[in-house]
């Protein structure tokens, strides 16, 4: 993935917070016979918190987008959201409280990875997140399910397009959208974070930082070839063991190359669409 290994950039920037799913492809064969390539992923539930963070499944509550509970129960996640509602975070006093509640950076790297890959069915959807049911616990995302990014259903075109333009900084600071994947309980905590004017300068920066550093073009179009190259050999079996001999795999990863070409530039120029406090772009060297 591109965030959850960013050891090839020699510590041009520090390993992003995400709780980020692990996989690896493998070949499945059932009593004897070749059944294609599977890819193995974690469990995106309590399983993973108590793999990662040691807390086991009766110490968490699990919640899925506004009020899907998989999890604990709804009474801490209901109370962060009632707080969210009636209070604004302009001031340091009251956000200084919401960063009490909420791991606010991590929650900023999560939706700046969402929005640069124009994760697009979310976050309405698949929004996953956990809490330790504990006083200190805070309110942590699930990076899962990106099946609609990277081009294949863009709200600005056609299926498997590979179109990079959809302003998801946009949809993710909504205030009334009646479309599934941004409703207004979806971006009401990034809302609320961009009251804070340290906060708003913070997830703008550390936007471009992830821009210049992990979704370079040339980084984007890398991880992609070597994915290519990881799956190559095993694809025309797994292509006639599913769809009698076509084998159309090419031109299905050309439009991910597309994406990649594309998307860095334009969710820069998103960035000066939505915030006034941005009157350009510049090319700068640091030695």
């Amino acid at each position: 993935g591109l965030m959850q290994d960013v050891s090839d950039l020699n510590g041009l920037i520090q390993q992003p917070d995400l709780d980020l799913q692990s996989f690896r492809p493998a070949i499945l064969y059932i009593n004897g016979e070749y059944w294609g390539i599977q890819n193995v992923r974690e469990q995106m539930n309590w399983r993973y918190i108590d793999t990662h963070y040691g807390i086991g499944k009766e110490e968490v509550d699990v919640v899925e987008d506004i009020d899907e509970l998989k999890t604990g129960d709804l009474v801490e996640w209901d109370a962060f959201n009632q707080f969210l509602e009636e209070n604004n975070f302009s001031t340091d006093a009251n956000f200084e409280l919401l960063k009490e509640r909420a791991d606010v950076d991590h929650f900023i790297d999560y939706m700046l990875h969402g929005i640069i890959c124009d994760n697009n069915d979310w976050p309405g959807n698949n929004n996953r997140h956990w809490r330790e049911r504990s006083p200190e616990g805070k309110w942590r995302w699930l990076s899962k399910d990106f099946d609609f990014g990277f081009g294949l259903r863009p709200i600005n075109s056609v299926w498997n397009s590979g179109d990079f333009t959809t302003d998801m900084i946009e949809i993710c600071l909504a205030e009334d959208s009646d479309e599934y994947y941004n409703r207004p309980p979806a971006t009401l905590l990034l809302r609320r974070i961009m009251e804070n004017e340290q906060a708003k300068n913070y997830f703008i920066n550390r936007g471009a930082d992830l821009l210049n550093t992990v979704f370079t073009r040339e980084r984007m179009l890398q991880r992609i070839d070597d994915l290519e190259n990881t799956f190559i050999p095993e694809m025309q079996q797994h292509f006639d063991k599913w769809q009698s001999g076509w084998n159309g795999h090419a031109a299905n990863v050309d439009v991910l190359r597309t994406f990649a070409e594309g998307r860095t530039a334009e969710v820069r120029e998103h960035f000066a669409d939505n915030f006034g406090e941005i009157n350009g772009q510049a090319s700068v060297t640091l030695n």
